[in-house]
């Protein structure tokens, strides 16, 4: 058996006994004596001081805000029962594993087993179980993610346009919204970094980073089949299954499959329910293949695939008296103008598909330890994304009278909303990174050389239905645009951290600084421009190109006060890269935006482990902050860059065992965002300037029973309400139409019921039984909203999924 190998078989036997032990499960007899895990700080050793880093994450059940495991102390209390205490959890938020505690870094791990036991299938779930978080599914579409954190985020699914929240899957950066929606069926576990991670994660990270790692192939064959039913037809079959050791080789395997289809609860009149607002029909697929020898040299090379389609749910909330006269006279049904949530959208029959992509990527992750002082790291990816996104931004399908500009006559036909985008694009990337990393004595450090680069192929076409009256009656006049272009983007990097962990103070006392250069360079190609008002095909600027330079620096303070407590201080910086407003007509090019971050934290673990108390409060500095804002004269939305903004909070994480069956946990986040300047044609509107889709405040609260073993097996009750508050709809409030509208509150109260060791007569079937809950209280509210101002005369919006409900069966085997 190989060195690796040993270390796996070490770790499942450890994973096992507490599962065993956390459970009641009766323990196979001749199961060998486990000794605890050592957490020495800046690294993770088991007793016998190998590295179970990678391996102890199996440990890791479930997170820390969600459904952790609970595992006997080593110690007894007085009456020789073993108490139950939470379980340390392994993360790798600065690319080194560490227990979550001894981490001097806001993150909230979710592991793969938390996500499936909170029926996880969309990335709104997971914001719920992470403060000041905000993850929906983008406005333009249901398959891209606009995520927010701590109040910076994007929710544009332009390839052009960088993120300020970076993905990583298994390492490698995953730029753009389209794909990154969580639902991947071999998720091992998410970790939820908050605040600006310039240095070791690099560009795009100035409001945090969202680290995806999918499960690795296992020392022995076996697999998981996951089936779910619930309303609006929404089924999900999964499977993960695992080759274990072929032979003598060193090699395993693993395949990972899901299939997943969704009816729409936004009625479309002569359509199926599987076209209605709001379906989804998507297929993942993944293969790996992981090599290990008895030189700690380990191979993993995983190949994916996944692609989805879907229907966005639109519907008018506001219309100016014009725009409400034009749809009035409608030959169809005219579309539905309410504030509230209506569930009926007349659609162009005309349109065959909603929005779709596809994607395939492969990662080659190579890893030689060479000794503790020394180990190699190189991530290699590759990522092809083919995007087709369309939909109506006017919610419904009228006739209605248009007028020519042309030859000033007017005549009733159809019209394909007000605004109606038609957005086929490709994204083709490579990245290569190459890791140093050990620990010498009292130091640890990492260092890293950085590669990215990336080709852009996009068009934009936009029809704009513009209200109007006059000798001509309602009408309505048409604008077209349409606009094509080639990006490409290269983005080198040099990184280092080092950790200094003095002996005289025991190595509590850790401090720490990193450095990260980076640059960008960045040509945009555009091929044509075409509009109908004024009419013509033009170009404008046809060529241009620009670099950006960033020198990004941490540093870090933190001490281990003894078992209870820990506390730390950061300090950083972080940019998101410049470019151009690639499908925006005759705007200018955007600048970098940079960002100066102070935090200071607190992590405790009292009561004999079973409490745990995280509290962190940060301030953020921002230089030429990237914001979102539309108009119609340029043909949809661009970037544009405000002066100077500064956003400030506080972040509460807690988790307690009552007892050994009762557990509560939840947490709080506060965000205070001021926008200080805000230049717009040489005059500051920073105080009409609002913050988009930032709530001040957000909050959950969740309780967990689980019962001891019953004939049948064990039964877990869990409830969780979730509250994310009100936010601003209009990145500009100038008094105008639809000024100071607030987007509605979240409020999300859900519940499931758990069975789980049922008893199979087959030690090696482990069956789990689920019936679950979400938006128990029926609250709508607008989870995506768009102004198109007094011009178009509209304000639309897309609301959230009404309750539902729905069960779940899985075997482990």
């Amino acid at each position: 058996m190989t060195k690796n190998s040993e270390k796996t078989s070490q770790a499942a036997t450890i994973a096992d006994t507490i599962f065993r032990q956390a459970t009641s499960w009766p323990s196979n007899a001749g199961t060998p004596t486990v000794k605890p895990m050592k957490s020495i700080r800046g690294r993770v050793r088991d007793a016998h001081g190998q590295r179970g880093a990678t391996l102890a994450i199996l440990l890791a059940g479930t997170s820390l805000m969600g459904s952790p495991v609970m595992s006997h102390a080593e110690t007894t209390s007085g009456d020789g029962a073993a108490p139950y205490r939470i379980e340390e959890v392994i993360v790798t938020a600065r690319r080194k594993s560490e227990t979550l505690q001894d981490t001097p870094v806001s993150v909230t791990p979710l592991s793969g087993e938390l996500i499936k036991d909170l029926g996880i299938q969309e990335i709104s779930g997971l914001s719920k179980m992470v403060p000041n978080a905000r993850f929906t599914e983008s406005s333009g579409s249901g398959g891209s993610s606009a995520l927010f954190i701590r109040g910076q985020g994007s929710s544009s699914t332009s390839l052009f346009q960088e993120p300020s929240v970076g993905v990583y899957i298994d390492g490698v950066f995953s730029p753009r919204a389209t794909g990154n929606l969580f639902s991947l069926p071999d998720i091992e576990r998410v970790e939820v970094l908050r605040g600006p991670q310039g240095t070791l994660f690099g560009r795009n990270t100035t409001g945090g980073a969202v680290l995806i790692t999918t499960t690795m192939p296992q020392e022995d064959a076996g697999g998981i089949v996951d089936f779910s039913y619930g309303k609006h037809n929404d089924s999900s079959l999964a499977f993960v299954l695992h080759s274990g050791e072929i032979g003598s080789t060193g090699i395993k395997a693993k395949l990972a499959y899901k299939d997943r289809n969704r009816d729409g609860w936004v009625e479309a009149p002569g359509m199926a329910e599987s076209d209605w607002g709001g379906s989804v029909q998507e297929r993942q697929a993944s293969f790996d293949l992981l090599y290990e020898n008895d030189n700690n040299l380990s191979i993993r090379n995983t190949v994916s695939w996944s692609r989805r389609e879907n229907e966005v749910p639109w519907q008018i909330l506001f219309a100016t008296p014009a725009a409400s006269e034009v749809y009035a006279s409608s030959t169809n049904p005219p579309p539905v103008i309410s504030l509230k949530p209506q569930d009926l959208q007349y659609r162009d029959p005309r349109r065959s598909r909603g929005s779709e992509f596809e994607l395939l990527s492969n990662t080659l992750t190579i890893e030689q330890e060479i000794n503790e002082a020394l180990t190699f790291k190189s991530i290699t990816g590759y990522r092809k994304l083919d995007q087709n996104m369309s939909t109506s931004l006017g919610g419904s399908y009228v006739n209605v009278p248009v007028l020519d500009f042309d030859t000033f006559t007017v005549s009733v036909e159809p019209l394909v909303g007000h605004v109606t985008p038609f957005n086929p694009g490709k994204q083709e990337q490579f990245s290569q990174e190459f890791q140093l990393s050990g620990d010498i004595d009292e130091f640890n450090y990492i260092l890293g050389l950085y590669y990215w680069q990336e080709e852009v192929d996009e068009r934009l076409d936009v029809v704009f239905g513009i209200p109007g009256g006059g000798p001509f009656g309602p009408v309505s006049v048409n604008r077209f645009t349409s606009r094509e272009y080639e990006l490409d983007k290269e983005s080198t990097a040099i990184f280092g951290q080092l950790e200094y962990q003095p002996a005289m103070f025991d190595s509590r006392l850790s401090i720490g600084a990193g450095l990260r250069y980076s640059r960008d360079e960045v040509t945009l190609k555009r091929r044509s421009e075409a509009a109908s008002i004024p009419a013509g095909l033009f170009r404008s600027n046809p060529e241009q190109s620009d670099d950006f330079d960033n020198l990004g620096f941490s540093g870090f303070v933190s001490y281990d006060w003894g078992e209870n407590l820990m506390t730390y201080v950061n300090i950083g910086s972080a940019f998101r890269g410049g470019g151009f407003n690639a499908t925006a007509i005759n705007t200018p090019s955007f600048d970098e935006e940079t960002v100066l971050s102070y935090e200071v934290g607190a992590k405790s673990t009292t009561l004999d482990g079973r409490v745990q108390l995280n509290l962190s409060g940060f301030y953020m500095d921002y230089e030429d902050l990237q914001l979102l804002s539309f108009d119609p004269d340029v043909g949809g939305s661009f970037v544009r860059n405000a002066g100077e903004a500064t956003i400030a909070g506080v972040e509460v994480e807690l988790i307690a065992l009552l007892t050994d069956y009762i557990q509560i946990d939840g947490q709080y986040g506060y965000v205070d965002a001021d926008m200080k300047e805000f230049l717009s044609g040489g005059v500051d509107i920073s105080d009409q300037s609002n913050f988009p889709y930032i709530a001040k405040n957000s909050y959950r609260i969740g309780a967990q029973f689980t019962s001891a073993a019953t004939p049948v097996g064990v039964f877990t009750f869990r409830t969780d309400y979730a509250y994310t508050g009100e936010s601003a709809g209009d990145l500009i409030d100038d008094g105008g139409f639809g000024a100071g509208f607030m987007t509605g509150a979240d409020k999300n109260l859900s519940a499931r019921l758990s069975l789980t060791q049922i008893p199979t007569g087959n030690s090696e079937l482990k069956l789990k039984l689920q019936i679950y809950g979400d938006n128990l209280t029926d609250n709508r509210f607008e989870s995506f909203y768009a102004n198109f101002g007094t011009t178009l005369g509209t304000a639309v919006a897309s609301f959230n999924r009404p309750r539902n409900f729905g069960i779940s069966l899985s075997a482990e085997f």
